[in-house]
């Protein structure tokens, strides 16, 4: 009696267990299948998005993750894990520090009421200081900048030694002369585009004894000369100056003012009636102080003057002072903007990458609001709308796949064994296009 009493309390006590088992799984169920999804994270670091998964830091900077959602959560929680916090740290805040050379996986997690956790991450990668080639502005001719001098030294005189004659060749624009000094080739650089820009004839401008080639020495001899008022000789003539009625003069600052050859140059010829235009490549130093010694040598009608490197290009610059017409007025119909996007040419819409993908880490589209594109059809449709044209989409007759991962690996092998992937269509008659832009997209491995 007492056995099949037991019997009966154990049976019951499984069918309780099992009852409730089912309520609770059933609920949970329930509760997991109303959290809504985070489609993507965004990762921004000084008002920037992270495009790539990689981000470089030179050893001891400090940089802060800000972190989005789509689509936003309200009251989101995010916690951050270093893999390597002996290379980077990251606290609560997303408030990472590079702490030696080395490469660190920042994992991400966001959480919040009514969502479903969302995990993402992006490498730091830690440099030092010294092999680091970030924000490290290409190098100029040497800026060798000094005090002025207390007091002005007597003017030398110009040796009267006869020099071989250099002539520019004639060309259809032969009125219009750029002479430039450049001791390591940056002057030289922006005298050759001002040249290509308005079809100017370009000489070099050589002193007989030429500077030397160490810094320290050139800049020796550059303050002696300015204390000195020098005239260093030079070994370039220009026979048929009376031809030209607009010259640029081109030269690195030395010593805040323009090289004292410069003023050799410009003191061996009559420009009166002719228009002088300076420019200049420096580190910091403004071209304004050798426009002034140049005007007070100088005859002719001598302008303000280019300092190159600044926010303003050679090519607006032309412009803005009215030696080349605006090129933004070119005519649409003969130009070609044919472009690459990576969202085109994948198996999936350019839709469903915009709702499923990690933007951190492959995305490849972006959106206005009510349109999406690829990145790269983006930055075509905004050339078309400036200049109008013909827009053509390039495609591969095989698509790529729809991870970011394998698309580069892909990328690296067509490269490395020179491989041209099939196109869709090759029929396009590039004969009746006078312009042609091309677009691609970046899709090389950082790290």
């Amino acid at each position: 009696m007492q056995k099949n009493w037991i019997r009966k309390y154990l049976a019951w006590l499984i069918v309780f267990v099992f009852v409730c088992s089912s309520v609770f799984v059933t609920n949970g169920n329930a509760e997991a299948a109303s959290k809504k999804n985070i489609k993507s994270i965004t990762i921004e670091i000084g008002g920037k998005n992270i495009t790539k998964k990689t981000v470089t830091l030179q050893k001891g900077k400090k940089v802060t993750l800000k972190v989005s959602t789509s689509p936003h959560v309200a009251k989101k929680r995010v916690t951050y894990t270093s893999s390597k916090k002996s290379v980077a740290t990251i606290n609560k805040k997303g408030k990472v520090t590079a702490k030696k050379a080395g490469m660190a996986k920042i994992k991400i997690t966001v959480s919040g009421k009514g969502f479903k956790n969302k995990t993402t991450w992006v490498r730091i990668k830690v440099v030092n200081p010294q092999n680091s080639t970030l924000n490290t502005p290409k190098p100029a001719t040497p800026v060798l900048n000094t005090p002025e001098p207390a007091t002005p030294i007597p003017e030398t005189t110009i040796p009267n030694t006869p020099t071989p004659d250099v002539q520019p060749p004639a060309t259809v624009h032969g009125r219009t002369l750029v002479v430039y000094f450049s001791r390591t080739g940056t002057t030289e650089t922006v005298a050759k585009e001002i040249q290509s820009l308005t079809g100017s004839d370009l000489v070099e401008l050589k002193t007989v004894i030429p500077y030397p080639s160490s810094y320290s020495d050139c800049l020796a001899q550059a303050q002696e000369e300015k204390a000195k008022n020098a005239r260093p000789e030079i070994s370039t003539t220009i026979s048929n100056m009376s031809e030209y009625d607009t010259v640029y003069v081109g030269y690195p600052i030395w010593c805040y003012t323009a090289p004292m050859a410069i003023f050799t140059f410009l003191e061996s010829y009559d420009f009166t009636g002719k228009t002088i235009i300076p420019f200049c490549t420096s580190g910091s130093s403004s071209i304004t102080a050798s426009v002034a010694d140049i005007r007070s040598v100088c005859s002719g009608d001598v302008l303000d003057g280019f300092r190159a490197g600044g926010s303003e290009t050679v090519e607006d610059w032309l412009t803005r002072i009215g030696q080349i017409e605006n090129q933004n007025t070119m005519r649409a119909g003969n130009a070609l903007i044919a472009y690459f996007s990576l969202s085109e040419n994948t198996a999936s819409s350019k839709e469903e990458q915009s709702g499923g993908l990690d933007a951190i880490s492959s995305a490849s589209v972006v959106t206005d609001g009510e349109d999406v594109y690829g990145n790269t059809e983006y930055i075509a449709k905004m050339i078309q709308n400036k200049i109008g044209g013909t827009l053509y989409q390039i495609q591969t007759k095989d698509s790529y796949s729809t991870d970011f991962d394998e698309v580069i690996d892909q990328n690296h092998e067509e490269m490395n064994t020179s491989y041209l992937p099939e196109l869709k269509e090759n029929d396009l008659d590039i004969s009746q296009y006078d312009i042609v832009f091309i677009g691609a997209s970046d899709i090389i491995r950082t790290s």
